[in-house]
């Protein structure tokens, strides 16, 4: 890549800049027939230039002006790039051109350091996102990623040695670049030597000191080892009183020093911890029974354990999971949360089965899961629990897991469940992993994050609750609905469809999600015969752009929920759908918290009521027999009060299980028939499958203004500026 074309880019503006290379891009990167191993597409960018190029030069070049999913995951150098007689770039043409790499620069990725990492990474990544192989510049998203998988990733890392920031997928998308700012644990383990000597310097007041010098001819006396070992303790160092008298060098007072064990280092969060938006929302809208509103899992083919051992593994969960202690009590019109000891706390509970016939484990089973449901009071806390039922064969035993929706969520249950396993397999021994940040620094965060919001995000929340007209009824117009009146309907899309709809994101650069919102939309649209359609969204809500919090092994219920309002504008034309729901949905100041923030932390907004529609795609999972051979599965019954309320007549919920796309319509039966329904649920099915079909059959849909945030531009604007490039 010559001079010359570097100091004409230039001398170009930032967005004329931005635009040009994104016109590069998308004259030259071939998607059609590029594909990982997998069946994946991935962008193949072919570069044109009378030298060698670095490779992660460019490429970090392009991260810094494009999208990170739009950046090429392979670049191939071409001497001539072919055109057609207008002078376009002959794309059929340069899909003949054989993909060889060019030579990746070395300065990292001969380290055998690396390698290391990246293969760490590479498997973590396989287990993850279910397949194999996966290649170190395949972009997590257009590879099936999403935030709640990041999340799964981090901590998986983390366990691995590798310290990954909470955003780290979202700025670093594929192992190549995500290696480069990943930290090793080993990396920050400072010895108990450079600890001390730091100690002394600051002590003593001067600069260097060597480890064989000795503390009393350096200056140093009585009181100052008394705050030496003050200080030293601080850092996990445990000294005795009079260790520097009998060891007067560093080198050899570390010999003697004791290190904390990571129990003992651990603070042990207790006391009062504010109350999250979505907490506050839970208390404003469950009045009936609060009390009995949970969440569980059911693990399976478990060994045989003592009660003995599953005391043991159950006092490392609650001592581990701060959330899992937690009580709740209403004083003065409001209701306090606190953290309590462990001791204060009593979560197992152990069946014998071994009198039992196999036929009858379940209905035990449920009496049991009903019985301490039953015997949960919040303001005594215990609000998790174990059920281990010994059948007296080891592939037969199995355990429930039950916790208040207050202290958990989807995230936390997958940490609960490895911690929890994992635990198991080490009973005896088991090892504490380091924590991550504690609910109350999130909670916290949240409270000082709802002081400095923005006019802008005000007013962009403030914009989306406006009313819109009431859904149509069937029966009654009840405001709440209890849970003994909830009727649910499954519906599912085979692999094939499900394929299809994956691979229509490439038509638009958009998200599973965005394009099932758009159907959505164009459904509910349709069938209340109104243009303006109100959604409430929940999300994981664990999004932050503060480095320092690091919540990716953090148990509690963090959700975040917002409303958003749509405009669904025609019902012919898909594209213009597409486009307006991406837009919309990625307008989303930082990730949704602040809606809640505002509403339950400041009362900014009043009394206010929320959609009437709750839709919610919980990303993609594969199920799978992990090496221990302990299944794991969502209990889904009988796990809130008939009298619960439902302040809204509709719940949606999607996911991708196994490559194939699963859906819950959950409804009220005192307001809506069964007919209506089905007949909804049909044709969001229908339009699912409208939306994929379309979408795979354009070649380019184009870009929108979302692809480029950074250049706030509009549409119009945008549509200009590509079309003077071509």
């Amino acid at each position: 890549m010559g001079g010359n074309i570097e100091d004409r880019i230039e001398a170009l503006s930032p967005k004329r800049k931005q635009l040009l290379l994104l016109k590069v891009k998308e004259a030259i990167a071939i998607q059609a027939k590029n594909t990982t191993t997998s069946g994946r597409k991935r962008i193949v960018a072919y570069v044109q230039g009378s030298a060698q190029f670095s490779v992660d030069q460019l490429r970090q070049e392009l991260h810094g002006k494009l999208p990170d999913y739009m950046v090429p995951s392979q670049f191939v150098p071409v001497a001539q790039m072919p055109v057609l007689p207008n002078g376009k770039i002959d794309r059929k043409q340069l899909l003949t051109t054989t993909t060889t790499t060019t030579k990746e620069s070395t300065s990292h990725t001969s380290q055998s350091t690396s390698h290391t990492l990246e293969q760490q990474l590479v498997t973590i990544w396989e287990e993850t996102l279910g397949f194999s192989p996966i290649h170190t510049n395949d972009n997590f998203f257009e590879i099936g990623g999403d935030s709640i998988l990041s999340i799964q990733i981090i901590a998986k890392a983390r366990k691995e040695g590798i310290v990954l920031a909470s955003n780290a997928l979202f700025e670093h998308q594929t192992i190549a670049e995500l290696s480069l700012f990943a930290a090793t644990t080993q990396t920050h383990d400072i010895s108990v030597e450079e600890k001390l000597v730091g100690i002394w310097e600051e002590t003593l007041g001067f600069s260097p000191i060597h480890t064989n010098d000795n503390f009393f001819e350096i200056g140093g006396d009585s009181i100052l080892s008394i705050q030496i070992i003050a200080k030293a303790r601080k850092e996990g160092i445990i000294l005795e009183s009079n260790h520097i008298f009998e060891h007067q060098t560093i080198a050899e007072l570390s010999l003697f020093a004791k290190a904390e064990t990571k129990e003992f280092k651990r603070e042990l969060l207790q006391g009062i911890v504010p109350l999250s938006p979505i907490q506050q929302w839970f208390f404003e809208d469950h009045k009936n029974a609060p009390q009995y509103w949970n969440q569980g899992v059911w693990l399976d083919r478990l060994a045989t354990f003592s009660e003995k051992q599953l005391q043991a593994v159950c006092d490392y969960m609650i001592i581990q999971h701060d959330a899992l202690r937690s009580r709740f009590r209403f004083e003065e019109d409001r209701w306090i949360q606190d953290i309590g000891k462990p001791e204060q706390i009593f979560a197992l509970e152990y069946v014998d089965c071994t009198g039992i016939a196999p036929e009858e484990y379940e209905q035990v089973a449920s009496q049991h899961i009903q019985g301490v449901q039953d015997a949960f009071i919040l303001s005594e806390g215990s609000l998790f629990k174990c059920i281990y039922f010994n059948t007296g064969v080891s592939t037969t035993n199995f355990c429930i897991l039950i916790a208040h929706h207050l202290v958990v969520d989807a995230v936390s249950w997958q940490i609960i469940t490895d911690d929890f396993i994992n635990a198991l397999q080490q009973v005896g021994t088991i090892t504490s992993e380091p924590k991550t940040s504690s609910i109350k620094s999130w909670s916290e965060y949240l409270h000082r994050y709802a002081d400095t919001i923005a006019n802008d995000e005000f007013d962009f929340w403030a914009s989306q609750i406006i009313p819109v007209g009431a859904l149509p009824y069937d029966k009654e117009a009840i405001e709440v609905i209890e849970e003994k009146d909830i009727t649910q309907l499954h519906f599912t899309l085979d692999k094939e469809l499900t394929k299809e709809l994956q691979e229509a994101n490439q038509a638009y650069n958009t998200k599973i999600e965005e394009l099932l919102i758009t159907a959505f939309i164009a459904t509910i649209s349709t069938w209340s015969n109104q243009d303006e359609v109100a959604i409430g969204f929940e999300r994981h809500g664990r999004e932050t752009s503060n480095s320092a919090l690091d919540v990716s092994k953090t148990v509690g219920w963090f959700t975040s929920y917002f409303p958003m309002k749509f405009v669904h504008t025609s019902y012919h034309d898909l594209e213009s759908q597409i486009v307006s729901v991406k837009e919309k949905m990625r307008s989303i100041p930082n990730g949704g918290i602040g809606y809640g923030a505002l509403r339950y932390i400041k009362n900014a907004f009043g009394a206010i009521g929320n959609p009437e529609i709750v839709f919610n795609f919980l990303g993609t999972k594969t199920t799978s027999v992990a090496d221990h051979g302990i299944t794991v599965s969502t209990l889904s019954e009988n796990l809130r009060d008939l009298r619960s309320e439902r302040h809204y007549k509709l719940e949606i919920n999607v996911q991708i299980i196994d490559e194939q796309l699963h859906g819950t319509f959950s409804y009220g039966s005192n307001v809506h028939a069964d007919e209506t329904i089905t007949q909804l649920v049909n044709d969001f099915k229908e339009r699912i499958q409208e939306i994929g079909a379309y979408c795979n059959q354009i070649e380019n849909g184009g870009y929108t203004p979302s692809d480029f945030s950074d250049a706030e531009i509009s549409q119009d604007d945008l549509d200009s500026l590509l079309g003077f490039l071509e």
